[in-house]
């Protein structure tokens, strides 16, 4: 197992001149990404223009050397992104972990630092990290504070204790490990999961239990039913989902389980009580539900029309993207996208739904 990373990314703000420029994503089906076009956006906005953020399908690591492993040789390498199916064994190939990719053992992203913190011309260090988790918890949070990122200092980030507010995860890959995540620092449990692969829903729910968090799986309608009635019966109820699963037909019993077992839980009766009390600094209930399905192809994925077609609010993955893009930036760069630019990002992609 790779190293804990002893600190983070270099404090020095990148330059138009810097040798290392390029990043890219690499993983299968990346052409429809949307994040070359953000961080087009973004670089331009902050002064780096010849920085370049590319796509390069890589399947699998198995081999070497393969597209992603020869990247992090190269010189003028920034750092990378890695999507599916390459999230969860890229873990143990970094130098490496932050203790964000440690919690939900997979890495979505890499950065480099020097192997000797007071020389910065020291061989570099590959870092693992995972920003789906912030990307995540960020689409959420504006959405229950109904502000855009970034946040200002004194916004809540969770919910109380004392609201019983629980979740549900879609999926059992990389994004929904930092799915859950995101959930659990919003102060949400239990954390319900429906994935058609009962050996990986078991795998994930283990490794969460080292960190004592309530992570329950759904692996039937009546299973979603009996612990819907527990958490109701206990004041509890389902404030918020996300979705980590390719939007597609589902041809088998476990495709088809888990798009019913999602169902049951939208169709339950959500109902935010009149002068329900909540702790001073906390996340307020919200008026209804909010579901974010990080798969954006298409951009109404058939979880958001279930959830929409039981009152829920839903979002696209796409804004699960541009947060990755303004903390990647962040990692790479040293520079905070800034608000004005975050916005002009947003309606870049707005516009093109």
């Amino acid at each position: 197992m790779p190293a804990i990373a002893s600190s983070g990314p270099p404090a020095r703000r990148a330059q138009a001149d810097d040798e290392r420029t390029c990043a890219a994503l690499y993983g299968s089906n990346v052409s429809g990404s949307p994040a070359p076009r953000v961080f087009r956006c973004v670089y331009d906005a902050i002064g780096l223009p010849r920085h370049q953020y590319g796509l390069v399908g890589c399947p699998s690591l198995e081999s070497e050397p393969n597209a992603w492993s020869d990247a992090l040789k190269q010189p003028d390498t920034l750092g990378t992104c890695i999507t599916m199916p390459l999230k969860l064994p890229a873990y143990d190939r970094v130098d490496e972990l932050t203790e964000e990719a440690l919690v939900t053992g997979c890495i979505n992203t890499t950065f480099f630092r020097p192997s000797d913190p007071s020389d910065p011309l020291s061989p570099p260090l590959v870092v693992g990290t995972n920003t789906d988790t912030p990307a995540c918890l960020s689409v959420l949070l504006s959405s229950f504070l109904s502000l855009p990122s970034p946040f200002p200092p004194s916004a809540p980030r969770a919910f109380s204790p004392a609201a019983k507010a629980a979740a549900l995860a879609v999926g059992g890959g990389g994004a929904t490990r930092a799915a859950v995540h995101a959930l659990q620092q919003l102060g949400c449990a239990p954390i319900y999961v429906v994935n058609r692969d009962e050996g990986e829903t078991e795998a994930m729910r283990a490794h969460f239990a080292k960190w004592r968090w309530d992570v329950r799986a759904l692996r039937s309608v009546g299973d979603a039913e009996r612990e819907l009635e527990g958490l109701e019966k206990d004041g509890g109820r389902v404030v918020c989902g996300v979705g980590a699963i390719p939007c597609a037909e589902p041809t088998t019993d476990g495709e088809r389980m888990v798009y019913d077992v999602a169902e049951a839980v939208f169709a339950r009766r959500y109902e935010r009580r009149a002068g329900e009390a909540e702790d001073e600094g906390t996340l307020r209930l919200p008026e209804r539900p909010v579901f974010v399905d990080m798969a954006y192809k298409p951009p109404m994925t058939r979880l958001r029309v279930k959830a929409e077609e039981h009152g829920w609010k839903s979002l696209c993955g796409t804004e699960v993207v541009l947060e990755n893009c303004f903390a990647q930036c962040h990692l790479w760069t040293a520079i905070e996208v800034p608000a004005d630019v975050r916005q002009k990002a947003r309606e870049l992609l707005e516009q093109e739904q």
